[in-house]
């Protein structure tokens, strides 16, 4: 009786610490879930998932983009589709027209929505990894595991974002937790619904296919001869290809567009991206792994997964293999992305976790050397949940633009061709037509920008006619200058330059010469950086908050110069 009891209050310790630890990694997902908006470049890709689940939303079901697969097209579409019925139910919308204009004068909450949905995934994930760690070891590893993937700062800090990792990564974890009960119960339904989330996961990102070999080898290691293993592992391969077509039809259905994205991707991948940082399979060891889990949880996690191969379990061959396959992959390019080293993340949480739940010797000391172990990534994840959580420079020029500035005045934005730095001001309509005008000249189709610009009409925010100045730029439009100085600033009657400068990211290209000219016509400077550590960035992806040196920074965003061009 007295065994059972205690039984059962471990049990209840257990659930009161694992419903602690998911509190804790919701509430750093959440926290300054609202970042930048209502600028809507300040994360790369969301921009791209946004538009393409609005056009799939209204009724083109070929989404004509193949970078990603499309099942997180499909997901974002629903969601938005339900908000539109809500908000119509309750009057917030008279139309579909309505809900164009709320979206193209402030876009923020179809962005927060699919963040949003991220930071749940991202909190489930924490939930799955539980359940890997219990079915590996017992309890502790699991909560010791899922305490360390709570905290860990690279998937705390992609839980923000309405990108395909985290959503992609939750799937995947789905399966391997499946796949896994299966090696346990030897029930194939476990196998089968772990195929599913595996095709699913593929159809959120192509590389997480490589995970198909936890299935795969799960499958493998089932009861009964030969032929019957062959048979589940058959129907197990359909169930994956199914469920990963039926989320992404249009790969098949267009197949030349996807083919033509795909090769342009795996391209990218292997040439890099802006810079040469190398190879990911020494830049991930060296950088993005370090920063994503803290440098005590990162060794640890080796540690842990070369204990999984000594110890030749098939539950953990199958993660180990799973995990040296997709880094062997990831690893081979030169785009080197932090994000794209998250699906390693959760399992070597796990290893780590495994690990300390085997050498610990009471739960007092697991619990004190997991918290040891997971401080310094716990810290990192702090820091910068709290930092999203303040006004992003763009956003402060811009309001500071629109309220000080005439609409209609002529503004020249320096020095780069991405929209990533810049603050985001709204085009007046004679810019508007005259950059149609251009552009349909070139060949380029407006539907969309029409439709905008039917739209603009209705807005309350003052519009400009915006100048870009980018040093080199070939493309001969008349809002693109490539040559200039504040001589021709002035013939062109432009009143006001706005520069955004960043010491690390190449989206904020300075022009040194251009600055030193315009020194004595600074009016206002927008400037995150303190002084007081030197922040490090993943320099090729266009987010302006960094991975260390959190003290270095007061805001996101890059450094903001206004200046206005006064009579000498």
């Amino acid at each position: 009786m007295s065994a059972t009891l205690a039984t059962q209050l471990a049990r209840t310790r257990g659930q009161w610490a694992l419903a602690g630890i998911l509190i804790i990694a919701a509430g750093l997902r959440f926290w300054g879930l609202a970042f930048g908006l209502p600028h809507d470049h300040c994360r790369p890709d969301e921009t791209t998932l946004a538009h393409h689940a609005l056009s799939i939303g209204a009724g083109d079901l070929n989404p004509h983009f193949f970078n990603y697969p499309t099942l997180h097209f499909y997901l974002l579409a629903i969601i938005y589709g339900a908000y539109f019925v809500g908000g119509y139910a309750l009057g917030a919308f008279s139309g579909v027209q309505d809900f164009e204009l709320a979206f193209f004068l402030d876009p923020s909450p179809l962005y927060l929505l699919g963040r949003s949905f991220s930071a749940i995934l991202g909190t489930i994930s924490i939930w799955l990894v539980y359940r890997i760690g219990y079915i590996l070891g017992d309890r502790s590893t699991g909560l010791t595991s899922a305490l360390f993937l709570a905290i860990s700062f690279l998937h705390v800090r992609d839980s923000h974002f309405a990108t395909t990792d985290i959503p992609g990564t939750c799937y995947f974890l789905a399966s391997c937790a499946l796949a896994l009960r299966y090696g346990q119960t030897g029930i194939n339904r476990d196998l089968y619904l772990g195929a599913v989330f595996l095709g699913l996961a593929a159809s959120t990102k192509y590389n997480l296919a490589i995970f198909a070999v936890v299935v795969v080898i799960s499958a493998l290691q089932g009861p009964g001869p030969v032929r019957h293993t062959l048979h589940r592992l058959f129907i197990a391969v359909v169930f994956m290809t199914v469920a990963f077509l039926f989320t992404s039809p249009y790969i098949a259905l267009d197949f030349a567009a996807f083919w033509r994205d795909l090769t342009y991707e795996r391209t990218h991948f292997y040439l890099g991206h802006g810079i040469d940082l190398g190879r990911g399979w020494l830049y991930h060891l060296q950088y993005t792994l370090p920063h994503g889990l803290g440098w005590p949880l990162f060794g640890l996690g080796l540690i842990g997964a070369l204990r999984w191969g000594a110890r030749r379990r098939p539950a953990e061959w199958a993660l180990l293999a799973g995990l040296l396959g997709y880094y062997i992959v990831a690893g081979s390019g030169k785009s080197v992305f932090y994000r794209y080293a998250i699906p390693l993340l959760p399992l070597l949480c796990i290893a780590a976790g495994s690990l300390i739940s085997a050498i610990a010797r009471t739960p007092v000391h697991t619990v004190l050397a997991a918290l040891v172990i997971a401080a310094p990534t716990a810290w990192a994840s702090y820091n910068h949940s709290e930092l999203l959580a303040q006004t992003d420079t763009r956003v402060l020029a811009a309001r500071w633009i629109e309220q000080h500035v005439p609409p209609d005045t002529k503004i020249a934005r320096c020095c780069s061709p991405s929209l990533y730095g810049h603050p985001q001001l709204r085009l007046a309509p004679a810019a508007t037509k005259q950059r149609m005008t251009e552009l349909s000249r070139a060949g380029y189709s407006f539907r969309r920008w029409l439709h905008l610009d039917a739209l603009a009409a209705r807005a309350r925010r003052p519009g400009y006619d915006l100048v870009e100045l980018v040093r080199g730029d070939l493309s001969g439009y008349s809002w693109a200058w490539s040559q200039y100085d504040i001589d021709r600033l002035r013939i062109e009657q432009v009143e006001w330059v706005v520069i955004q400068e960043h010491p690390q990211l190449i989206y904020s290209n300075p022009d040194p010469s251009l600055t030193t000219t315009l020194q004595h016509y600074k009016v206002k400077t927008f400037d995150p950086f303190t002084g007081t550590a030197n922040p490090i960035y993943d320099p090729i992806d266009a987010f302006y908050l960094p991975v260390a040196g959190f003290d270095g920074i007061s805001r996101p965003g890059p450094k903001i110069s206004i200046y206005r061009l006064d009579a000498p």
